[in-house]
């Protein structure tokens, strides 16, 4: 299913991964980043001012054979944050 077909209550206050090997393949100078990473593991939420946002929490592998999630390593120092305007055929 794609983000822009999702109610924001199916969003906001939720974990989600989502299926963006592209975005996790940039996030290497803050999270850990594989080969193999398929996408981001986030937390959905709405910003009062940008709208519905994701504050990633850290990379993922899926494998769709196991239909398995591999979590990598996460950042407590640093943030990401992405905006569902830019994922919406995420």
């Amino acid at each position: 299913m794609l983000l822009k077909e999702i109610n924001f209550r199916d969003i906001a206050d939720k974990y989600l991964y989502i299926d963006a090997a592209c975005v996790a393949q940039n996030l290497g100078s803050i999270f850990e980043v594989t080969e193999d990473v398929t996408g981001v593991l986030c937390y959905g939420y709405i910003d009062a001012k940008a709208g519905i946002t994701f504050e990633i929490l850290c990379c993922a592998e899926y494998d769709t054979a196991k239909k398995t999630l591999k979590l990598l390593h996460g950042n407590d120092e640093q943030s990401a944050k992405i905006r569902l305007s830019e994922l919406l055929e995420a």
